[in-house]
């Protein structure tokens, strides 16, 4: 009967110490594969500093698995910007070279910020994930993150704004000089669904929140080839003449990009949730709108805190990211004065 007990306590031992080391090693595991997750954004005007500052505290807040995950920001060298308050531990200020030519095109920097910090990057980083200044994050952000064997987390654009092409439109001067110059097949180029309005378009992504593998240079290539255009006369006259078209460009120059550089079962959809559009949720389609803000692992907030400051106010929302919510609410008035 001894022996039966001492075999039955050795057993329970064992299994309990199994189950610790097991444990041990996947918080191991999840920790290694989350140093090679790093974020990027950036800022090209003083407003921009508090946002981003309120970015990176969500992050370091909310992301939890990702929280310590290394940040970086792109700031123009040019601008006479104090971002100081930004300088923190696991936050990397990285310097841009911007092309005058892009100065006029408020927010052709994005791809400049996104290329330079591609480069910096060492080659044991699988995951960069894009967010614009204007962006919040809530939650675990697992959707972000490429160790599932995709290439990119993309999503379309949330509205059509006269931009895209219709399924059965030909290429405009907008889009065909870009599909030649990166050797685009039209008829090869898939159709997908805006995200708010529900239309038909040839391929054209949402760049405000995103990853992609910076190992592919698709940040590098984006860069370039909103340089050829943005130096291109010609184009820039026939093509560019639109505020939409200028305000867009950058989109668009990134669409083509990543359409030249994956294939379609390379990019994992991002799902509505991670980059949920706030100034939006009213047009948002009634099954594709959230029910609290719980719900979802970052929102892209545009001038919702400008418009209205407590609109966290308007959505169900549960502890402790209702207090939390309120709190920075407080934080932001005080960074904006």
């Amino acid at each position: 009967m001894k022996k039966l007990f001492f075999c039955l306590l050795t057993l329970c031992l064992l299994l309990t110490v199994s189950i610790a080391l097991d444990r041990n090693f996947n918080q191991i595991s999840m920790l290694q594969s989350n140093e090679n997750f790093v974020f990027a954004t950036y800022v090209s005007e003083s407003e921009q500093v508090s946002k981003v500052r309120l970015l990176i505290k969500s992050i370091r807040d909310n992301a939890r698995d990702y929280s310590s995950c290394t940040i970086y920001v792109g700031i123009p060298d040019t601008c006479n910007i104090k971002y100081d308050v930004l300088i923190s531990e696991g936050v990397k200020i990285i310097l841009l070279d911007i092309p005058e030519e892009a100065r006029d095109y408020y927010y052709a920097v994005k791809a400049y910020a996104a290329s330079e910090i591609e480069k910096s990057l060492g080659k044991s980083i699988k995951t960069l994930a894009w967010f614009d200044p204007e962006t919040i994050v809530v939650g675990p952000i697992d959707d972000l993150d490429l160790k599932t064997g995709y290439l990119a987390a993309i999503r379309p654009v949330f509205l059509m704004n006269k931009i895209g092409l219709y399924p059965e439109e030909k290429p405009n001067e907008l889009w065909e000089p870009v599909y030649k110059y990166l050797n685009l097949n039209i008829g090869d180029i898939p159709i997908v669904e805006t995200e708010v309005d529900l239309v038909k378009t040839r391929a054209y992504y949402n760049c405000g929140i995103f990853s992609v593998d910076p190992s592919l240079g698709i940040m590098q290539k984006w860069a370039e080839v909103q340089t050829v255009f943005l130096k291109d006369e010609e184009y820039q006259k026939s093509a560019c003449s639109q505020t939409l078209r200028k305000v867009f460009f950058h989109q668009m120059i990134f669409s083509c990009v990543v359409l030249s550089k994956l294939g379609q079962g390379d990019i994992c959809p991002l799902p509505v949730t991670c980059g949920y559009p706030l100034e939006l949720h009213g047009k948002m389609p009634e099954k594709k709108k959230i029910n609290k803000l719980n719900d979802i692992s970052c929102a892209i907030t545009e001038h919702i805190w400008e418009n209205n400051p407590v609109w966290y106010k308007e959505f169900a929302v549960d502890e402790p990211l209702r207090s939390w919510l309120e709190k920075v609410y407080k934080e932001y008035l005080i960074l904006e004065k």
